[in-house]
């Protein structure tokens, strides 16, 4: 089977600047939306859907990146 996929050259600290800008946004908006919650007093925060999907794509990211980190470290 031949393999056809495109190759794409990423340099670690490109992955590592991805993973800070989504870091970034997820804070922005986690806080935005404890704001909000706050402002109508709600009993309880609930983010909102980009803030979901925000965490999981970081989640994936620090779970891609784990192995690397743990290579380095020894």
């Amino acid at each position: 089977m031949i393999d056809n996929t495109p190759r794409i050259l990423l340099h670690y600290s490109d992955i590592e600047k991805v993973r800070d800008t989504l870091a970034a946004a997820l804070a922005f908006h986690a806080h935005r939306d404890e704001m909000n919650a706050q402002v109508h007093l709600a009993a309880k925060c609930r983010f909102s859907p980009l803030t979901s999907e925000l965490t999981a794509a970081l989640e994936r990211m620090n779970k891609w990146l784990k192995p690397e980190e743990e290579a380095e470290d020894e």
